[in-house]
């Protein structure tokens, strides 16, 4: 009977060292991968500073952006009253070729 109480013991003891073993890897290795970790992810994301700058940016892009589609607007409104003017006058040229024939 004290066979199985030893194989029970060694049991026992393998699963308490199998854990301390990873308890020991982590706490050797975990503190340097988190911090690489924790540098790495700062490296991807920009500052404060550069993001305010590039919404500063985004910001005048898009009031430029306004201020186009209000320049093209009035682009279309003249060029749509040109278009009248000149068929106007065509017609008026019409009319005073027409007189002159009549003459």
């Amino acid at each position: 009977m004290p066979v199985k109480k030893r194989s029970a013991n060694r049991r026992d003891n393998n699963t308490a060292n199998v854990g301390t073993g990873i308890l020991d890897i982590v706490s050797k290795y975990g503190t340097f991968l988190g911090i690489g970790l924790i540098a790495y992810l700062q490296t991807m994301f920009p500052s404060k500073e550069a993001f305010m700058e590039l919404e500063k940016k985004i910001n005048n892009i898009d009031k430029q952006l306004i201020e186009i589609t209000v320049i093209q607007k009035s682009v279309d409104k003249n060029t749509n009253k040109i278009d009248t003017l000149s068929e106007r006058l065509r017609l008026l040229e019409i009319d005073v070729a027409k007189k002159r024939n009549n003459q």
